[in-house]
């Protein structure tokens, strides 16, 4: 017989309180949610509508002064609501805000371990956003890049397993090459579901998530699970030669996050400079435009793809072969 859930009362008191914050939150923060609309949106030929118009009109607005000056104010408007609003919801809680506040924005970053920490966790990250970026300028939404990533550990990870023996300079950029091919080729099946069937990419790829962990699970229950994990579901650690290398060393931030450094200054080269960025301007603001222009679509749908998926394989392989070093369940 299952045991019924039954919430304390110092927190079930409050909870009739949530559909009036969340009101009061909405309230608050609607400038915020009005100027990044206005941003990001534009006037259709006619002035009626608005369509979604990308980074580059929210470039050109907050190229007013005016404007600038208002989003400068609503900046320091959030953060203060921010504080107000965090603080009352720790003091309902039964939280001193003070200490919360400290916890959540000051702390993580107080030490040098911290510092290290955050760079371990916004390095997957930032690689996943870079990725994304490419998709969302063409109008595209890849919702599975979480997918992605785990097939880009799952085909590194490979690598490294079955090369457990060996501490070859050659094996560490190998898992990391095989990382980026199993994220781009988990991109491309929904890329060619769009292209070929026209169906929609959202539902694909985030159903797409699902079966990659599921691989996962399969795999270190399975094959490549260690035979001296005393029965945990995870793989055998990887060479020394196959983890990167820590910039600190005691800390865990390795060289992931130079590499995503650089993938952001390429993209912004290849946004800004080249003509395939052109193109998914093109593409992005108008699809009708971009054929008008000759611009073949689904081959910009692939490419796109193909290249979010690579940035979130190499998120999957450069966290398993950096803080974690090998493959496990969750």
């Amino acid at each position: 017989m299952m045991k019924k859930v039954q919430f304390t009362s110092r927190y079930s008191q409050y909870f009739f309180l949530a559909p009036q914050l969340l009101i009061l939150l909405i309230f608050l923060y609607w400038p915020i949610i009005q100027t990044f609309k206005d941003a990001f949106t534009m006037q259709d030929a006619f002035g009626f509508g608005s369509q979604f118009a990308g980074f580059d009109n929210f470039l050109f607005i907050f190229s007013d002064p005016s404007y600038l000056t208002a989003f400068k104010f609503t900046i320091m408007y959030s953060f203060v609501i921010t504080l107000i609003t965090g603080s009352i919801i720790f003091i309902l809680l039964g939280f001193d805000p003070v200490y919360a506040l400290y916890t959540f924005f000051i702390s993580p970053i107080s030490s040098t371990y911290g510092i290290s920490e955050l760079f371990v966790k916004a390095t997957p990250l930032a690689l996943i956003a870079i990725g994304l970026s490419y998709c969302f300028k063409n109008n595209i939404y890849n919702i599975g890049a979480e997918g992605q990533l785990t097939m880009g550990a799952i085909f590194g990870g490979g690598i490294g397993i079955l090369f457990h023996d060996t501490n070859a300079f050659w094996l560490l950029p190998l898992m990391i090459f095989a990382g980026a091919i199993g994220g781009a080729l988990w991109g491309l099946i929904p890329a060619i579901l769009k292209t070929k069937f026209n169906t929609n990419e959202i539902l694909t790829s985030l159903m797409l998530t699902y079966i990659a962990i599921l691989i996962l699970d399969y795999l270190v229950v399975g094959p490549w699970k260690d035979p001296a994990s005393y029965g945990l579901p995870k793989s055998r650690p990887f060479p020394e030669s196959g983890r990167l290398p820590v910039l600190i060393d005691g800390l865990r931030a390795h060289i992931g996050v130079y590499f995503s450094i650089l993938i952001a200054i390429i993209s912004y080269y290849v946004f800004n400079k080249t003509l395939f960025g052109y193109k998914l301007k093109v593409t992005g603001y108008s699809a009708k435009a971009s054929k008008y222009a000759g611009f073949k679509s689904n081959q910009l749908i692939i490419i796109t793809f193909l290249i979010s998926g690579a940035c979130a394989g190499l998120a999957g392989i450069f966290e398993v072969s950096g803080p974690i070093g090998l493959l496990y369940r969750d």
